[in-house]
C-alpha cells in the first residue's frame, strides 16, 4: 500500500483521541481505533500538541457519527 493509500483509508476507520503524556496538558491528538502503520510507523490523523482536548473530541464524534451514517445509507442502498 502506497502513504497517499495509507492516508486515505484513516478517513474510513472510526477515530479517537490521543491523550498527552502530561498530566494536565491543554492538548490531545487523533488517531484510529486500530492502528494505522506505514513503514513501520503509526500515522495519526493529528498529532498531540495540535488542538485542545474539546475541539479534538467535537472533530472525533463528528467524522465518527459520519462512518456510521454512511454506513448505514449503504445497507440502504443495497436492500433496494
Amino acid at each position: 500500500m502506497t502513504y497517499e493509500e495509507t492516508k486515505l483509508k484513516l478517513l474510513t476507520l472510526p477515530w479517537k483521541r490521543v491523550k498527552c503524556t502530561q498530566e494536565t496538558c491543554w492538548c490531545a491528538g487523533i488517531t484510529t481505533e486500530q492502528p494505522v502503520e506505514f513503514e513501520d510507523d503509526e500515522l495519526y490523523v493529528v498529532r498531540t500538541g495540535s488542538m485542545y482536548k474539546e475541539v479534538a473530541d467535537h472533530i472525533i464524534k463528528i467524522h465518527n457519527e459520519t462512518l456510521i451514517k454512511n454506513e448505514s445509507n449503504k445497507e440502504k442502498d443495497i436492500k433496494k
